[in-house]
């Protein structure tokens, strides 16, 4: 069995389509477990983020619940066995799952070997299989506090996913992607707005411009090295969000942010 949560959460069988939970408390608690990336979730927690109660007056629902789900998630089970997929913990539940088994983890974890590669190609292309994965909001037809948070990191982690891409096309020559991308990626409400910083600097400076970034406390989430400086022709692009064009520059250290221009995406022209 394999989940998806990209969009409207629902089960997809290894044979036939897609299955939506139509009851709304079964989908949530499904949307609660997956969300817990396998890890258990307390009864408690389970009835007062879908339930809305802080006591066990629920717990009967709750345990209708994930008997339907059950049956759900495995048809064929006979009653005499037990459950492999939704499984009872001291006090709650949990769903067994790998990460090919559910979109939002395979989007996570793509994602992640995309922001931390040093290769600007290789980012690229973990990045491109990443967003393949993106359908839609996640648990977009479940609304509590839990997912909110959740819907919450996944929205953030593809805007870094996004900026990174526009990043790694300025540094491989694509500046048309790039700049569409980053316009269309921007996910900050004004008065932020989006930058392209470029910096360039002597081919033999380029020891002295990375180390500049030792010890600085930069909230850059991509910090490129000196194969991808090298390569890219002793040059560096980045994306950023900032109220200024000097709040851009700050940035970054010192050394480099005197070396290095901010145009706002809007001003800067597309070739």
């Amino acid at each position: 069995m394999r989940y998806r949560v990209l969009g409207e959460v629902a089960l997809l069988p290894d044979q036939g389509p897609p299955h939506p939970l139509r009851r709304r408390r079964e989908r949530t608690v499904l949307a609660v477990l997956l969300a817990a990336h396998g890890r258990p979730v307390t009864a408690e927690r389970l009835l007062a983020d879908v339930w809305g109660e802080s006591s066990g007056a629920g717990l009967g629902s709750l345990q209708v619940a994930v008997s339907r789900l059950r049956a759900d998630l495995e048809p064929d089970r006979s009653p005499r066995d037990a459950p492999r997929l939704l499984v009872s913990t001291g006090g709650g539940y949990a769903l067994v799952a790998g990460t090919a088994d559910v979109d939002a983890w395979q989007f996570e974890a793509l994602a992640t070997r995309a922001l931390g590669a040093d290769d600007p190609a290789a980012a690229l292309r973990l990045g491109e299989q990443a967003t393949r994965w993106w359908a839609g909001a996640p648990y977009a037809d479940c609304d509590t506090e839990l997912l909110a948070r959740e819907r919450d990191r996944l929205e953030e982690l593809r805007a870094s996913l996004l900026e990174r891409r526009a990043e790694d096309l300025l540094a491989l020559g694509r500046d048309r992607e790039a700049l569409t991308v980053a316009a269309d990626g921007s996910a900050h409400d004004p008065p932020m707005a989006q930058f392209v910083l470029h910096h360039r600097h002597d081919p033999e400076q380029c020891g002295v411009a990375f180390a500049a970034f030792k010890g600085h406390d930069s909230p850059l989430r991509h910090r490129p090295t000196l194969a991808s400086c090298r390569s890219g022709g002793h040059q560096i692009w980045w994306t950023v969000h900032a109220a200024t064009e000097q709040d851009a520059l700050d940035l970054l250290p010192y050394y480099v942010a005197e070396r290095t221009t901010a145009s706002q995406v809007s001003q800067v022209e597309i070739p």
